[in-house]
């Protein structure tokens, strides 16, 4: 089970302390990763809970198409270690600043230029772990592909800006890199372009 780089760091005893503590004393709380997604979504204010400390892959297996890591683990490790492996994110998180976390880019649910293509990003997740806002730490789906037992719940969790719990860690499936990639630009006049795009 490949690692993070040493930078593992299993948080899950400290922010369920931290949630239960907020909703025993009324009080709300702002996930923060990097704050690379800080203006999407409805203003939050409240007691910062920080998420980039909790970090790290969980498990990953490339033969299986799968990924488990923790909502603080930047993406550019994640996509280091797929490309180690000739996989990538097929929705390719759009990275809005450096240190951007894996959590972020599911909470905020935005994929990049693919997604017309492979879809957006609850089409990948397989599965996900939570803490509500009771504290309680639920978990949803699991890493396989087909997955009949119970409700979708985990999908819910892409793009919901964490009003739904606090991520602690996502399945994923990922695809094969690529053999290759090509980009072609044409240089048109505005009119010329929309016409051809329509």
């Amino acid at each position: 089970m490949p690692t993070s780089n040493g930078s593992d760091a299993d948080q899950t005893a400290a922010l369920t302390e931290a949630v239960r503590g907020a909703a025993a004393d009324r009080r709300p709380l702002e996930i923060r990763g990097a704050g690379t997604r800080a203006g999407m979504g409805r203003t939050v204010s409240g007691t910062p809970l920080e998420m980039t400390g909790h970090r790290g892959v969980v498990d990953y297996d490339p033969a299986e198409l799968v990924l488990t890591a923790r909502a603080g683990t930047p993406l550019s490790e994640v996509e280091a270690l797929l490309a180690e492996n000739g996989q990538m994110l097929a929705f390719e998180p759009p990275r809005l600043g450096p240190g951007g976390t894996l959590g972020g880019a599911v909470a905020t649910g935005l994929s990049g230029p693919r997604r017309p293509f492979t879809g957006g990003v609850r089409d990948f997740v397989l599965g996900a772990r939570i803490l509500d806002g009771r504290g309680e730490v639920l978990r949803f789906g699991g890493t396989v592909f087909k997955n009949v037992a119970g409700f979708d719940a985990f999908r819910l969790m892409a793009g919901a800006h964490g009003t739904l719990g606090v991520l602690l860690d996502v399945s994923l499936r990922v695809v094969p890199r690529p053999a290759v990639e090509a980009a072609r630009v044409l240089d048109l006049p505005s009119s010329e372009a929309l016409e051809r795009v329509a």
